[in-house]
């Protein structure tokens, strides 16, 4: 990690296909659409040089701009119900390579708050890691 801060950018997968609820991400809950539920909080945090939605359907890249948040424009080969996340996370970092450390953001998890990545960045940096994962 270099000495003078580290450049943070977070990337939330959401792709338009859901099989069990189609576009799920933009779904309203209470109000809000699915996705800014994490957008808002990652935003707050402050911690973000960017935030982007990676997306294959316009409606999502639309809210989410709206919400704050960049759109990449992910290949439709990463964006199938048989695509893993972790390609859709190697499909952005060839895409966007100007970061430090990339933060995963699941777009349904909507009780994440700005503290949420904050803590998270602080253990990462003072444990010297190279990935974190956080569970519920």
């Amino acid at each position: 990690m270099p000495s003078s801060s580290p450049r943070v950018i977070a990337v939330i997968p959401a792709r338009g296909g859901s099989v069990s609820i189609h576009k799920k991400n933009i779904k309203p809950l209470l109000g809000r659409p699915l996705v800014d539920w994490v957008i808002r909080p990652a935003l707050d945090s402050g911690i973000f040089a960017e935030i982007y939605v990676s997306t294959d359907d316009d409606e999502i890249a639309s809210v989410s701009l709206a919400c704050g948040a960049k759109v990449h424009r992910r290949s439709a080969h990463t964006a199938t119900n048989t695509a893993s996340t972790e390609s859709a996370i190697e499909d952005f970092v060839e895409a966007h390579s100007d970061f430090d450390i990339c933060c995963l953001i699941q777009a349904t998890s909507p009780l994440l708050t700005p503290s949420d990545f904050t803590n998270g960045m602080k253990l990462f940096v003072d444990q010297r890691a190279d990935s974190l994962v956080t569970t519920v």
